[in-house]
């Protein structure tokens, strides 16, 4: 597996003590440069000091966790000369990805400084704390923050879509109440039409022709 993850591996450069003078004047410029999986960083130069405290922070990715075991530290010093020429080398590390522990178990050890051919001259030491931070979790609340950001934009959609929808009801609405409305307007006439027909005054006439008939 080559996923990217999260993973960073921590490297404190410490300090170093009785380093090789190199400058000719009986002392040396030392600073360090790390390297992890094609990744390099440099620290600050200490001049004319063979005991140099840096107490800086290093950080690299871990490209793979399964092969962080497999993978090589390299700590180089060097000689930092002002002059143009080239830095002249003050020692190195190596150090086994195998060896690295994780954050809270670190603790300074004292790396002696290796030659780097038969004809070096390098003594001394260097502190190391060397760590790695697992951020998966944060990486994972990061995620859950854009998952729940992209439903609220989907959601703001359907409110506009709910508006025209309420409006048109309305609108269907209104007309039906104005033709419930113009109904019984309509029907009024037809129930004030039977009411002449349940009047019945036929009954006069026969009274009269009654009298008419007394009177003969």
């Amino acid at each position: 597996m080559a996923e990217t993850s999260s993973r960073k591996l921590i490297v404190e450069v410490c300090n170093a003590k009785n380093l090789m003078p190199k400058d000719g004047q009986g002392t040396a410029s030392a600073y360090v440069i790390v390297d992890f999986d094609g990744q390099r960083r440099r620290t600050k130069t200490k001049f004319r000091d063979l005991n140099p405290l840096w107490d800086e922070r290093l950080e690299f990715l871990v490209h793979d966790t399964e092969s962080m075991a497999a993978e090589m530290l390299e700590i180089n010093l060097y000689n930092d000369k002002k002059t143009g020429k080239r830095s002249t080398f003050l020692g190195k590390v190596k150090i086994a990805g195998s060896s690295f522990v994780k954050t809270g178990s670190e603790t300074l050890v004292y790396y002696p400084l290796e030659k780097r051919s038969v004809f070096s001259q390098i003594k001394g030491e260097i502190g190391l704390k060397v760590f790695y931070i697992d951020e998966d979790p944060p990486a994972q609340a990061a995620d859950a923050s854009v998952e729940a950001a992209a439903p609220q934009t989907a959601e703001e959609k359907p409110p506009e879509e709910k508006k025209e929808e309420k409006a048109e009801e309305k609108k269907e609405e209104k007309a039906e109440e104005k033709k419930e409305e113009e109904k019984p307007k309509e029907e009024k006439p037809a129930e004030e039409t039977p009411k002449p027909a349940e009047i019945p005054p036929p009954a006069a006439p026969p009274v009269e022709g009654r009298e008419s008939a007394v009177g003969s």
